[in-house]
């Protein structure tokens, strides 16, 4: 799997939320992301099946067969 850094938003971050239109997103807030890795690639579905077997838990992909598509219902 091949990853490219992203660097994050520093000290300043990002007002993040609304006011007036939906509860939930409420109240604005400022929101800073520390660096992190992201795939390059979408991750597939036979690579996704390797953490749910390995966690014990129940995964299946609506569009289930197709090993080299993306994974879904992460």
């Amino acid at each position: 799997m091949e990853f490219v850094l992203i660097p994050g938003t520093g000290d300043s971050g990002f007002r993040m939320g609304s006011r007036g239109y939906h509860d939930i997103e409420e109240p604005i807030h400022v929101v800073r992301l520390s660096p992190f890795y992201l795939g390059v690639y979408p991750v597939t579905q036979v690579q996704f099946s390797v953490w749910p077997r390995a966690a014990r838990i129940e995964h299946r992909n609506h569009f289930a067969g197709h090993p080299n598509h993306p994974a879904e219902n992460m």
